[in-house]
């Protein structure tokens, strides 16, 4: 009978040692899983900027593109959400984003040839924008 206990035993021991290896596996999944969820999986400046220097123009632009459009929505979301400025105020904060920001991105776009090109005018006042989330 003893010896069917230690037999038990082992079985149950090796059990929980393999039970312990798939929740560990299970856990880097989870990573993995938020991650992507969570945003961070997204392309970024980083990527476009290996895209470009691969040669991958057409996809670096696409990455500069969707990111310029994104920080100027974040930016029009943060000032429309911020009750303590008027109207006025809200413009002139957006127009100087914007001014800091196109001009970053255009030098990006510059290194990429004169047929990548942001329509930066859709995007260059806060009734432009306010009009664009309507």
């Amino acid at each position: 009978m003893d010896g069917f206990i230690y037999f038990v035993a082992i079985i149950f021991a090796i059990l929980n040692l393999i039970l312990f290896f798939k929740l560990w596996g299970m856990t880097n999944n989870i990573k993995k899983l938020t991650k992507r969820f969570m945003g961070q999986d997204h392309p970024t400046l980083k990527d476009a900027k290996d895209l470009y220097i691969l040669g991958e123009y057409d996809a670096a632009f696409k990455i500069y593109k969707t990111k310029f459009v994104e920080l100027m929505k974040d930016q029009f979301s943060t000032l429309h959400n911020t009750y303590r400025l008027d109207d006025k105020e809200r413009a002139e904060e957006y127009n100087n984003y914007f001014q800091k920001h196109q001009a970053a991105y255009q030098e990006r776009l510059n290194k990429l040839g004169p047929e990548y090109q942001i329509d930066f005018s859709r995007y260059d006042s806060y009734q432009k924008m306010s009009d664009l989330h309507s």
